[in-house]
């Protein structure tokens, strides 16, 4: 069986299906029945903290030149890293995108920073933590409903998981899943089963 690290709130495995191999919303690439999920055992649905689950797959992803695994960091992402962010979150058309949408140059800033750019938040989502990663771009450039899971690469590497943010790309950081802080919880987790 295969994994996919993601993020998402408690919703039945047979209504979740996983598409790999396409960059339409709708169409094309191969689909795959999701088995089970496995929500980290620390989520917190109040305040996101530990926003971080694994969908195991009926069966294992047939890899070829447009579907490939991505890579586990193997050390902290700190301030100042250019990253890469896709989804089909909503755009100005304030609809869901059929093209997978990518955004560029966000960069990570420190927790300290995050915590002080989110100063007016709802308090039940702060403080931002070590186990959490921030990214900010002007206004315009970011997360929206509907990336919620998705990817933030650097370097080949995913780094972060889309959380929340304030809706949307508003100038303010978007907020992550460290994947780091992570990464021996979803390998003992796939080694065990």
């Amino acid at each position: 069986m295969s994994y996919r690290v993601f993020c998402f709130f408690r919703v039945p495995t047979h209504n979740i299906f996983v598409r790999v191999g396409t960059n339409k919303r709708t169409s094309g690439g191969n689909w795959y029945g999701v088995h089970s999920i496995v929500i980290h055992e620390n989520f917190n649905a109040n305040t996101l903290k530990n926003d971080i689950s694994l969908l195991k797959i009926f069966s294992s992803i047939e890899f070829d030149t447009n579907i490939q695994p991505i890579k586990l960091p193997t050390s902290n992402i700190g301030p100042g890293v250019m990253c890469k962010l896709t989804g089909w979150g909503k755009t100005d058309s304030q609809a869901a995108p059929e093209n997978l949408q990518v955004v560029y140059n966000l960069t990570t800033i420190s927790v300290e920073e995050c915590n002080n750019r989110l100063d007016n938040v709802s308090e039940k989502f702060l403080p931002i933590i070590d186990k959490q990663l921030c990214t900010l771009n002007k206004e315009g450039m970011g997360s929206c409903q509907g990336d919620s899971g998705g990817p933030l690469i650097s370097d080949g590497v995913q780094v972060g998981i889309v959380s929340w943010g304030v809706p949307c790309a508003k100038g303010r950081p978007d907020v992550l899943t460290r994947v780091y802080y992570y990464v021996e919880w979803i390998n003992n987790y796939i080694s065990n089963e």
